[in-house]
C-alpha cells in the first residue's frame, strides 16, 4: 500500500516524478522540513523552508491533493 501511495504521490507532483523511483519521490517530497501552523478554525498552514529547491514541485502536489475541487464540465 505504501508503494502504491507513493508512486500516486509521485504522479500528481508533476511529470519529473511520475517514473521516478521511490527513494527519490520520499526524499524531495515527503521528508520537507515544513513547520505547521493553525490560523482561524483549524485552517492549517504549511511554512516551508526559504529557497528550498522543490518548492514548487510540492506546491503544486500540495494545489492538487488539498486544493479546491475542480469546476464540473
Amino acid at each position: 500500500m505504501a508503494h502504491n501511495l507513493l508512486r500516486a504521490t509521485g504522479t500528481r507532483a508533476g511529470t519529473r516524478y511520475a517514473k521516478a523511483r521511490t527513494a527519490t519521490v520520499r526524499r524531495d517530497l515527503i521528508t520537507l522540513g515544513a513547520r505547521t501552523a493553525r490560523h482561524g478554525r483549524g485552517n492549517l498552514v504549511l511554512h516551508l523552508p526559504a529557497g528550498h529547491h522543490r518548492e514548487q514541485e510540492w506546491l503544486d502536489l500540495w494545489t492538487q491533493c488539498c486544493g479546491p475541487p475542480a469546476a464540473a464540465a
